[in-house]
This record gives structure tokens, sequence and C-alpha cells, in this order.
């Protein structure tokens, strides 16, 4: 009844129908609005202006871009398109995702933290969420902490990929204290000499 009730409402017009695409604002159906309507929504993120800057190596910031943008091919994510892979971290016995790669891992966080702790941060790290939700908040700026820090983070990140891929593919693995002092000289070989890395202050990266 509520229905035959509804349609008494209606008002009818002798234009020819057509259809509408409510998804955009002229009511015609494009790609966009189409990506627009169906996309997984969520806040931008602004890491452009220093992620691609000329001065890093590209490298690092491909694979940190990839890591931000969710699209490593961890095992995990190898598993659901179908690949019969072991879906153990090379690095300790629990199953390879992201999140757990970057930096739940017991080996990979306490990498992370050493590289922190030489930034003059000691805080607990956590997976690869809340860490990446950190890092954007704590490496926007300018200064030159802000830009060691976004080296820090890039050649960390570049150097677990790397090792984990040196692992996987090649089984050969570093010990955690040489993959310290690779992101350490990193760091200190990835500065401009016009950012004054000989001030005391620079030597021990800025806290």
């Amino acid at each position: 009844m509520r229905v035959i009730s509804e349609l008494g409402n209606l008002v009818f017009s002798e234009e020819v129908d057509r259809w509408v695409w409510k998804e955009n604002v002229d009511g015609g159906f494009t790609q966009k609005s189409l990506w627009e309507a169906t996309r997984a929504k969520a806040p931008r993120v602004s890491l452009a202006k220093w992620l691609w800057s000329t001065k890093n190596v590209p490298r690092h910031a491909f694979v940190t871009w990839l890591l931000f943008q969710n699209k490593l091919s961890t095992r995990d994510r190898l598993c659901r398109w179908g690949m019969h892979v072991s879906t153990q971290c090379v690095f300790c016995s629990c199953s390879e995702s992201q999140e757990h790669l970057f930096f739940a891992c017991e080996f990979t966080a306490q990498l992370w933290r050493l590289v922190l702790q030489k930034l003059g941060l000691y805080r607990r790290t956590c997976g690869w969420q809340q860490e990446r939700a950190w890092c954007i908040e704590y490496l926007k700026g300018r200064s030159l902490k802000r830009r060691i820090g976004q080296i820090a983070l890039m050649s960390t990140v570049h150097t677990i990929w790397m090792e984990r891929n040196g692992r996987v593919f090649g089984g050969v693995a570093s010990f955690l204290d040489r993959l310290y002092y690779r992101i350490l000289n990193d760091v200190y070989t990835e500065l401009a000499p016009g950012e004054e890395l000989r001030r005391p202050s620079k030597i021990r990266w800025l806290a």
C-alpha cells in the first residue's frame, strides 16, 4: 500500500526518459566518476614534496612509495593472488605481511629502533599502520632534522626489503649490525654538502 501511495505522488513529464549517473554532477557517466564512486576513501597523504625530491636515491624513494601505497609483494599478497608460496617471514617464524615486516617483526623492529635512537628518538615500535601514521606526522617539514629522518626512513625501508629479497631468492643473510651501518652510511652520503653535516649536532643526526 505504501508503494501504491508513493506512486500517486509521482510527477510525469513528456520529456524522453534518459539514464542519469548520480555520481557525476551533470548526470553523465565517466570512468573518473566510477573510480571515485567505487574506490576506498582515505585521507590524502602528502608525501610527494619530500619523497620525490631530486636529492633522494630513486630506488629508496620508489620502494618507500610502494610501502606507503601498500603495494609491496609480500608473501601474504602473493598467496591472495593464488600463488603457492610459504607465508613465513624470513626474519622470524611469523606470517609475512607489510604490517608485520615494517616493523612488527622482532628483527626489523630492532633495526628500526637502532635508527630511531640514532635520531634521538626512544619510542616503542609498532606495526606498519601505526608507524606509517607516525612517520607522516614526524617527517613533515623542511628542517635538517626532518631531512635526516626522511633519508633514514627511506634507507631503512629499502635495506629491509633488499635483505628480505636476498634471503628469499639468494639464501644470503646479513647480520643486523651490518644492515644498521649500511643505513648510517646512506644518511651520511646522501646529505648534501651544504647541509653542514660536520657541525657537532649533525654528526649524531640531531635529535
